[in-house]
C-alpha cells in the first residue's frame, strides 16, 4: 500500500515538473494533502486511525482512499459537515479546516479464496487541513 502512495506521489511530482515555469510553491500546491481521521471498525468493535487522500469530490461529497492501522486499506465516502471558511471564519489558518463524516470500508487481509478475505467497515470522521 505504501508503494502505491509513493508511485502516486512520484507521478504527481513528474506532471508538476512538466510545466515550463517551475517554482517550489507550485510543486507544494500540486502535492495532495493527507486527511487524518478515525473510524469505528464495527467488525472488531474498535476505533482505528486513518490517513487518506481525496480521490473525487462533488458538491461536498468526497471519496477518499488510504490506509488505516494494522495494514488495512480503506475507502471512505464522506460529506463535509463543518467548513470553517463557509461559516465566515477569517483567521487564515483556521479557515482551511474542514471536518467531514461518512462511512468507511476496507480490506484488512487478502486470502486465496473469497472466504479468507477480511473486510472492515464503519462510520468515520475526518479532519482535513488545506494548505
Amino acid at each position: 500500500m505504501k508503494k502505491l502512495f509513493l508511485v502516486l506521489a512520484m507521478v504527481l511530482f513528474v506532471f508538476g515538473i512538466a510545466r515550463a515555469e517551475l517554482s517550489v510553491g507550485d510543486i507544494i500546491k500540486a502535492i495532495p494533502s493527507t486527511n487524518q481521521g478515525v473510524f469505528y471498525n464495527i467488525n472488531d468493535n474498535e476505533f482505528e486511525y486513518t490517513s487518506t487522500l481525496k480521490v473525487l469530490s462533488y458538491k461536498g461529497f468526497n471519496l477518499n482512499a488510504g490506509f488505516a492501522t494494522e495494514q488495512t486499506g480503506v475507502i471512505s465516502l464522506a460529506y463535509d459537515i463543518i467548513n470553517l471558511e463557509k461559516l465566515g471564519v477569517d483567521i487564515p489558518i483556521l479557515k482551511q479546516i474542514v471536518i467531514d463524516a461518512g462511512w468507511t470500508v476496507g480490506l484488512k487481509r487478502i486470502g486465496v479464496t473469497h472466504a479468507q478475505n477480511e473486510f472492515v467497515n464503519g462510520p468515520s470522521v475526518t479532519l482535513k487541513v488545506k494548505f
